[in-house]
């Protein structure tokens, strides 16, 4: 059984249809968001965005018990609120993690469209979180 019967035999119809198609809106937009990080006249506005998206995508998930998707968001929600408090340029590996998120949480999107038996596994590149979010300035 797919993962999106499963879940409509537990909730309504349209709450499970309203998560996927928010969750497809969100995904879709993170890469231009991420890259934006590059420029440090977006930095602000992306982070607080990209902020807002994961809050959202962990409540979401969390309240479907798709605890992949909300324990990933959570972490990413995390490492957000310290980015949240700079500003500046952010690094290339942040940007390149944020990346890598981003891919994780689309193959997620894929497999609950495609109703897909279960979620795909982390990509393992997750683990290493960004040391530095960034740039020294002089």
């Amino acid at each position: 059984m797919g993962i999106i019967n499963r879940l409509e035999k537990e909730y309504e119809f349209e709450l499970v249809d309203e998560f996927v198609e928010h969750l497809g809106y969100m995904c879709n937009s993170l890469d231009i968001l991420i890259l934006g990080l590059e420029k440090e006249e977006h930095y602000t506005e992306n982070i607080q965005e990209l902020f807002r998206i994961f809050h959202n995508i962990k409540s979401a998930s969390g309240f479907f018990k798709l605890d992949h998707m909300s324990k990933l968001a959570q972490l990413v929600e995390d490492v957000l609120e310290e980015a949240r408090v700079k500003t500046g340029v952010a690094t290339q590996e942040f940007i390149d993690w944020m990346l890598v998120i981003s891919d994780q949480f689309g193959k997620w999107k894929n497999n609950l469209e495609l109703n897909e038996e279960d979620l795909s596994s982390y990509n393992p590149k997750l683990i290493k979180i960004p040391k530095k979010i960034i740039e020294d300035t002089l």
